[in-house]
């Protein structure tokens, strides 16, 4: 009998969040065989503390540590070029949320990600919400009927978020960057549970805009939705990201 020998992975993108991945993998006992940020003293940063070689290219990441999973932790923009060499290199992806900061981005990711399941490679997004086990709990209760017929669901996101987040990552508060602001950043969560929860949506029905932080960031900082959801259930979203607190 043979143990199977756990994956190894690298890390692409050094930032905040890349911490969370750092400690989930440092937990799970998966070998992490290099790291990346176009920064070098990120890139860096996070080497010294796994022992582990740092890159400032990805290419040469990949072509140098042969990994066999890859986080992609950069910001939203960056999000395809790195997942398509990966998926293009055979190694298994996990991308950050969102996909990608535009539709077509993510339309050209999930068709390579849809060819590379076919050569057996597999691709994840973090919607790491599902996972709670609350959530999970009312998913099964939801599948299984318990709770009736669901016909509606009502979710509000209250974050607050400084003009100081932004200026610490200006690509936050920009649509080329980003791709979107509390619904991409915040919200997105909440979106996939209720879309988990109640199935895909059939139509939606909103308005998104920036109220408090106009000044530093030109992405939406408040948004609502009605959503249809195949099905017929309906559900509506309230979101933003200039609550006095975080709530």
């Amino acid at each position: 009998m043979t143990s199977q020998k756990p994956a190894r992975a690298a890390i692409v993108g050094c930032g905040d969040i890349s911490s969370i991945h750092v400690d989930a993998l440092q937990r799970l006992e998966i070998p992490v065989v290099g790291v990346c940020d176009t920064v070098p003293e990120r890139a860096e940063q996070v080497a010294r503390t796994l022992e582990v070689p740092a890159f400032t290219d990805h290419t040469e990441l990949l072509a140098r540590t042969g990994p066999d999973v890859v986080h992609v932790c950069t910001p939203h923009a960056e999000h395809l070029p790195v997942a398509l060499d990966v998926l293009d290199g055979g190694a298994h992806l996990l991308v950050e949320k969102p996909l990608a900061a535009t539709l077509a981005q993510a339309e050209e990711l999930l068709a390579a990600a849809e060819a590379a399941g076919d050569r057996g490679v597999r691709t994840g997004v973090v919607l790491q919400n599902r996972y709670n086990p609350p959530n999970q709990r009312l998913h099964e209760l939801v599948r299984t009927g318990a709770l009736g017929e669901v016909i509606a669901a009502k979710a509000d996101v209250n974050w607050h978020r400084t003009p100081d987040y932004y200026r610490a990552r200006p690509w936050r508060g920009t649509w080329a960057g980003a791709g979107g602001g509390v619904m991409m950043n915040q919200a997105i969560h909440t979106l996939d549970l209720l879309l988990w929860l109640l199935g895909p949506a059939e139509e939606v029905r909103g308005h998104a805009g920036t109220y408090a932080l106009a000044e530093v960031i030109e992405v939406e900082d408040t948004a609502e939705f009605v959503i249809s959801h195949a099905g017929g259930a309906r559900s509506t979203l309230f979101a933003t990201n200039a609550y006095p607190l975080n709530a």
